[in-house]
């Protein structure tokens, strides 16, 4: 491997003596994966209301709070039964740092996008979820 440090490329030298020239971004996405986050994401607590969208097992409504937070999505704890790929309806406060002004109620809809599956003590599990649309008043 050569690392030419003026055009930011590599090239990779093959046992069958060729070579390819890859840009340096794309050869760290390509062998480390891309980080699917774009925006910030602050650890700040915030209270959160959300019930499950088309789950017939649960259709009560949750207080829980968002332990991280950011215009794209949220992680949470809960002992909702729910799975990756679940819509929730949801509201909740969104600070000043997500917003970029006051903190405001926002609704929401978003879709449950990885569960943490290490149990919490109180035997509530962590859940990710991305915002899919915000709802106006």
């Amino acid at each position: 491997m050569l690392l030419d440090q003026s055009t930011s490329s590599v090239t990779l030298l093959h046992t069958s003596r060729t070579s390819q020239t890859h840009s340096l971004p794309g050869l760290l996405t390509k062998f480390m994966g891309s980080e699917r986050r774009q925006v910030a994401r602050y650890h700040i607590r915030t209270p959160l209301r959300f019930r499950a969208v088309n789950l017939a097992s649960d259709k009560s409504e949750h207080f829980t709070e968002a332990i991280n937070i950011s215009r794209g999505g949220f992680f949470f704890a809960s002992s909702a039964p729910l799975q990756v790929g679940a819509p929730i309806d949801c509201t909740l406060r969104m600070p000043p740092e997500v917003t970029g002004t006051k903190a405001q109620e926002t609704h929401c809809t978003a879709r449950v996008v990885h569960v943490r599956n290490e149990p919490y003590g109180d035997g509530r599990i962590g859940f990710g979820a991305e915002i899919e649309k915000y709802h106006t008043p």
